[in-house]
């Protein structure tokens, strides 16, 4: 939840501490990396920053985390139609155990990582 009002009072802070918690070890096992992702990427789509957001979209895809469940379609084809991208095959398909926990578990490491911060 920290994360999330940060986007719009120290967006440069969340997006911090997101890239902190994708570099954890068996991260995945802790939260969902697809709402990590999704949170930044949704933060640069609303500031027009689309290359900044297809990388992620990319490093997302290279996980092997299905967009569908975390992004809307057309901003994933806004995205990448700034890049001159055709939208790659994405699979509907609901999130797999790969993509880890619930949203609850996520808060709670956003929680400690800003804790740590202090």
């Amino acid at each position: 939840m920290n994360a999330r009002r940060m986007v719009k009072t120290e967006p440069e802070t969340m997006v911090s501490m997101c890239h902190e918690l994708l570099e954890q070890p068996d991260v995945e096992a802790a939260i969902r990396v697809g709402d990590v992702y999704a949170l930044m990427i949704e933060w640069f789509y609303s500031q027009r920053q689309m290359e900044q957001a297809h990388t992620l979209v990319e490093k997302m895809r290279g996980r092997g985390i299905i967009l569908s469940p975390y992004l809307d379609a057309e901003m994933v084809q806004a995205i990448y139609g700034a890049m001159g991208e055709a939208v790659p095959h994405d699979p509907a398909a609901p999130p797999t155990a790969a993509d880890g926990g619930g949203d609850e578990v996520l808060d709670e490491q956003i929680d400690e990582a800003d804790d740590d911060d202090e």
